[in-house]
């Protein structure tokens, strides 16, 4: 089974380290662990939240870091279902973990190989500007949203390309 490499930093806000868990192995188009998000205390390690157990989220893909801005986690993750993978922000609660607020963004048209045994993360990325919230949705599109009223700003597309293979890489 291909194993997971996270490279999501954990996040350090108002007494609390948000991180986001990923399952230890993956099955390749299988049912798998859910990933999920957590607030651990800074001081005694003890858990705030978790969305382990959240219905809404039991099919989505945390596998980068969440941003935390004004009262809320902000995460961008992806869930593929049976069709083409799909990209939300979803928005939490800082205090509660409980959810505010999912905000689609996108819908890919292409597969997801894996690469030597790990997981190619195709995890979408969410970093914060003077409220103003930037998503790569690793799918073809880059969007801008309103923190506050989480309104999509603008939204472009960009180019996906194939993978490319290197002279000593192969694809399984």
């Amino acid at each position: 089974q291909p194993r997971v490499m996270s490279m999501a930093s954990p996040v350090i806000a108002d007494g609390y380290v948000y991180v986001n868990f990923l399952p230890r192995t993956v099955n390749m188009g299988g049912q798998n662990e859910v990933t999920y998000l957590a607030a651990i205390s800074l001081d005694k390690g003890l858990p705030r939240w978790t969305t382990k157990d959240d219905p809404e989220l039991q099919n989505v893909w945390f596998g980068s870091a969440p941003v935390v801005y004004g009262g809320r986690v902000y995460a961008a993750a992806t869930s593929s279902g049976n069709g083409a993978p799909s990209v939300e922000l979803i928005v939490l609660n800082a205090d509660t973990g409980k959810i505010d607020r999912k905000v689609f963004l996108c819908e890919g048209r292409r597969a997801m190989p894996g690469w030597g045994g790990w997981m190619v993360s195709e995890a979408p990325i969410v970093a914060e500007s003077g409220g103003v919230l930037f998503i790569n949705t690793n799918l073809g599109a880059l969007a801008a949203i309103q923190a506050a009223t989480f309104e999509v700003l603008w939204m472009i597309e960009y180019e996906v390309g194939a993978p490319k293979q290197g002279p000593n890489r192969r694809w399984p």
